[in-house]
């Protein structure tokens, strides 16, 4: 749900990032999903567990209710600024 640049934001990739881990998802799911590479999979996942976003289980990355409240909040943002 990237706005309209064509280039995506830091909320638009975490945003991403965390949709794709909704269900949990492997790490190499995760980069196809949000279009990542292996080095910045690994600093939004790290930045995302440490926000209490996203938990990893049985090498498996998942988004926690944190992480879907700020996807809620997110989507409600994107869809006041494009108002």
């Amino acid at each position: 749900m990237p706005m309209s640049d064509k280039r995506r934001s830091h909320l638009d990739t975490i945003y991403a990032v965390l949709r794709a881990c909704e269900r949990g998802s492997k790490p190499t799911r995760v980069m196809q999903r949000a279009n990542l590479n292996h080095a910045q999979l690994k600093r939004y996942v790290a930045l995302l567990i440490g926000y209490g976003l996203l938990e990893e289980v049985d090498n498996q990355f998942h988004t926690t209710a944190k992480g879907r409240l700020f996807m809620t909040s997110f989507e409600r943002l994107v869809r006041i600024m494009n108002e």
